[in-house]
């Protein structure tokens, strides 16, 4: 029996941005399956058109991108999908992000390419930001700091950081209880914080509130 050029065709993915924290992933990806990957070495949008329409990339099957590869395509609006349609084998886009904003979902949808996202990546990381920058803000950290860079700490108490506020007791709101909103409500509550409320479009169920309360009923 006789193995089809068709089966023996590598899947073609065109990568872009850097690879943070994935590499074991995609090297895996690489050596285990039968898949080629590519990079574009454009540095702006006008290059990487001529690379497109030089038929380099007319083997591409799927395209992973990151933030920072707005800086090599540009946008990936409707004039940069009808020119990957019109070069490549294109059928889906997954884009290492939580948001569409550098890629047109509706018009991947009208050509019929399928578009992913991570949405709930950087949950986590965004809600311990928070946490750290709110708890920070109420105790003063980033003014004692400065002002112990500045040798003021041992010239008056607290080098005259103007004394601090405690999280207990206090009302926390979150302006969207989305994924993030979640994890920054669940970081806060050993704080002691007397009520957790929140605003959204719509109202959560209670498995979801987990306890805060809706600003306007």
């Amino acid at each position: 029996m006789t193995t089809s050029a068709a089966s023996t065709k590598p899947t073609t993915i065109l990568r872009f941005g850097p690879i943070r924290f994935a590499q074991e992933a995609w090297s895996n990806l690489s050596k285990n399956y039968n898949v080629k990957i590519v990079e574009s070495e454009a540095t702006g949008r006008e290059e990487f058109l001529k690379e497109l329409k030089s038929g380099k990339y007319k083997d591409v099957d799927y395209i992973t991108r990151t933030f920072e590869s707005v800086k090599q395509t540009g946008l990936v609006d409707k004039e940069l999908l009808t020119e990957l349609t019109k070069n490549t084998q294109l059928k889906a886009i997954s884009h290492n992000g939580a948001g569409y904003d550098q890629v047109d979902a509706v018009a991947c949808g009208e050509f019929n390419i399928q578009l992913s996202n991570v949405s709930s990546a950087v949950d986590d990381a965004t809600a311990d930001t928070n946490i750290y920058l709110m708890i920070g803000a109420l105790r003063n950290f980033g003014d004692s700091q400065l002002r112990i860079q500045r040798g003021l700490w041992p010239k008056s108490k607290c080098g005259g950081t103007a004394i601090g506020h405690d999280p207990e007791h206090k009302v926390l709101g979150i302006l969207g209880m989305g994924g993030i909103g979640r994890a920054v409500r669940d970081r806060a509550k050993p704080f002691g914080f007397s009520k957790i409320i929140y605003y959204n479009r719509r109202q959560l169920s209670a498995e979801l509130e987990g306890g805060a309360e809706l600003l306007l009923k």
